[in-house]
């Protein structure tokens, strides 16, 4: 998935972004496998800075899911139904993240595959609107941003 991630240099120097890839799901830095990722798709903004797996990114690598649409879950009596929504025209939005770099440890530090970069969504709970978590949009334009 498409991951807008901040490059911040030295005090005083401007932010640049930059465009990459990302895998959905969370593998944080110290997981000795990508087995737990599946679970770690979104991240509560009310916890996030307290949960072992979701705290270092949460203080360091944050950044922002592009897409132009989403599923929200309701749940009902014969189960989960998904809700389509999207932005006005279906224009571009983008989720706070946390993202993470995993070394995969069965690989030498040469080989091109070594770092897998995963990420989760940021969500919170939204009173009236839905009883689940509820994925956030933000509304912005990156302007001069290239891939």
């Amino acid at each position: 998935m498409p991951l807008i991630v901040d490059r911040r240099g030295n005090e005083g120097e401007t932010v640049s972004w930059k465009l990459v890839t990302a895998r959905w799901g969370l593998v944080p830095s110290w997981a000795k496998d990508t087995k737990g990722a599946a679970r770690l798709i979104n991240a509560r903004m009310e916890t996030v800075t307290e949960k072992p797996s979701f705290r270092k990114a949460a203080a360091a690598r944050r950044g922002l899911i592009a897409s132009d649409r989403y599923y929200e879950w309701e749940k009902a009596p014969g189960g989960k139904i998904p809700t389509y929504l999207h932005g006005a025209e279906s224009r571009p939005m983008a989720f706070a993240a946390l993202f993470e770099n995993w070394p995969d440890p069965t690989l030498p530090d040469e080989h091109s595959e070594k770092w897998l970069r995963t990420a989760t969504i940021i969500t919170t709970a939204v009173p009236g609107r839905y009883p689940g978590s509820l994925v956030l949009p933000i509304r912005c334009e990156f302007r001069g941003l290239t891939p």
